[in-house]
């Protein structure tokens, strides 16, 4: 492959791309925002560089595209309930409950939501109600009591 591929004005004809742009996706799925769809788009693009490759479809942007949003619209309808109920069946929070967090970013206040770092990772945060004291600071070391969804509830 020449370096006319990365200036052709008919970018999307090639079967190439389409599969880069299916490991793209793939990976903002896996490693960035999981369970968005992004694998949905992840197989239109793989169904489209394997339909440009084969020759099963005119060698179109147009054709190119119709494939990719066919593919893409089809497998979320008849995937997303069955993904959806595995990613939830992951919600087992029993791993993360009882661990320690830091606060990040800005006190923990009572009633407002902020930020701690859990596991290497920076999620958002609620003080307990029943906590002991209406503000944490920065920096300050707190145990996880609860998880709800991507939000958890810490105490000092």
């Amino acid at each position: 492959m020449d370096a006319t591929f990365l200036t052709s004005p008919d970018l999307f004809i090639w079967p190439q791309t389409w599969l880069m742009l299916a490991a793209l996706f793939a990976a903002v799925e896996i490693f960035a925002i999981p369970a968005i769809g992004f694998i949905f788009a992840a197989l239109g693009a793989l169904a489209a560089a394997v339909c440009l490759h084969m020759g099963w479809v005119d060698s179109t942007p147009m054709m190119a595209f119709t494939v990719f949003f066919s593919v893409t619209v089809v497998s979320g309808v008849a995937l997303w309930k069955a993904l959806k109920s595995l990613y939830q069946g992951r919600g087992n929070y029993s791993d993360v409950i009882g661990t320690t967090a830091e606060v990040t970013e800005a006190p923990l206040v009572k009633g407002k939501r902020g930020s701690v770092r859990w596991s290497g990772t920076t999620m958002r945060a609620l003080l307990a109600e029943d906590a002991d004291v209406n503000e944490v600071a920065v920096g300050a070391t707190v145990k996880v009591v609860a998880a709800s969804g991507s939000t958890l509830t810490v105490k000092p």
